[in-house]
C-alpha cells in the first residue's frame, strides 16, 4: 500500500493539467498513488490523463460521466484513496519543491498529533509570469490566532491524515467553494496546524474562473464558517470585521459588474 494518496481533480483543465501531473511524476517522494478524478471534462482532459495513466501505473482515473462538483468528487477520491496521508493539488497549480511530499509526509509521520500541514507559494498568472508569493504563519498556535481572520492554507499545497479527514466528516457539500476550509476548521477542533518554511506551490491566479457570483458566495461562505467556530478560535471580533468588509467589497463589486 502506499503511504501517500494525491488527489488531482480536474474539470475542463485541458490548459495546464500536463504540467500539474508533471510536477507530481517528478516529486523524489516514490511511494504514491495518483487519482486523477475527472469531473465530467468535456475538453481534453481525459485524454491528457490517459496518456499519463499508461506511462505511470501509480496513476489511477476515476472518471464521472457528470460534474458532480469539488467537494463531491474529493469526497470520493479520499474514499479510494489508499494511503495514509492525502496530498492535493489542483489542475492548474504545480508543485515546486521536488522534495515536497516527502517533507510533508516526514512531518506527518513524527508528529501524529498533527493533522494538516502546508507549505508556502508563490503566485504566477495565467501566462506563467511572477506575480507575487503567499507565506502563512507556520506555528500551530500562530495558526490558530489568525485562521478565523484568513484561511491559513492553499488547497493545493496541503498534505493531510487520511484518518483525520475521515474523522471530521471529509468535505461538506454544502460549503460550496469554502469546503477546504471547512474541513480545516474541523480538523484543528482534534489535531494541530503546520505550515513547513518553504516554498512548495506553484499557484496560479485565474481571473477568468473568479465571476462576481463565486466571489461573493465564497465570501458570505466563508463568514458563516467564521461564525460557527466562533467559540473554537480566537479573535472572532477581529475576524468578523475583516469579513464585513469583504462581503461588502463582493457586493459592491457584484453590483458594478451588473451596472456594466
Amino acid at each position: 500500500m502506499p503511504t501517500v494518496t494525491v488527489l488531482l481533480p480536474v474539470y475542463n483543465g485541458e490548459a495546464y493539467l500536463e504540467k500539474s501531473i508533471q510536477s507530481v511524476l517528478s516529486q523524489s517522494y516514490q511511494d504514491l498513488e495518483i487519482l486523477i478524478l475527472n469531473d465530467g471534462s468535456t475538453d481534453g482532459s481525459l485524454e491528457i490523463a490517459d496518456k499519463f495513466s499508461l506511462i505511470d501505473k501509480r496513476i489511477k482515473i476515476i472518471n464521472f460521466s457528470n460534474h458532480i462538483g469539488l467537494a463531491g468528487a474529493l469526497n470520493h477520491g479520499v474514499r479510494q484513496a489508499r494511503g495514509l496521508f492525502l496530498a492535493r493539488i489542483d489542475s492548474d497549480d504545480e508543485w515546486l519543491d521536488h522534495d515536497k511530499i516527502k517533507k510533508q509526509a516526514e512531518f506527518l509521520a513524527n508528529n501524529p498529533d498533527y493533522g494538516l500541514v502546508g507549505v508556502k507559494a508563490l503566485l504566477t498568472s495565467e501566462k506563467g509570469e511572477a506575480a507575487g508569493k503567499i507565506e502563512f504563519s507556520e506555528n500551530d498556535g500562530d495558526i490558530r490566532k489568525k485562521i478565523l481572520i484568513k484561511n491559513q492554507f492553499l488547497h493545493s499545497g496541503i498534505m493531510m491524515e487520511k484518518e483525520a479527514a475521515v474523522k471530521c466528516g471529509l468535505y461538506d457539500e454544502k460549503e460550496k467553494y469554502v469546503e477546504d476550509y471547512g474541513l480545516w476548521l474541523r480538523l484543528g477542533q482534534f489535531y494541530k496546524f503546520k505550515n513547513l518554511p518553504f516554498f512548495g506551490l506553484k499557484y496560479r491566479l485565474n481571473p477568468r474562473g473568479v465571476t462576481a457570483v463565486k466571489n461573493r458566495k465564497q465570501v458570505v461562505n466563508s463568514f458563516k464558517l467564521v461564525i460557527r467556530f466562533r467559540r473554537q478560535y480566537p479573535n472572532f471580533f477581529m475576524a468578523c470585521l475583516k469579513w464585513i468588509l469583504r462581503c461588502a467589497q463582493a457586493f459592491l463589486a457584484s453590483l458594478f459588474r451588473m451596472k456594466d
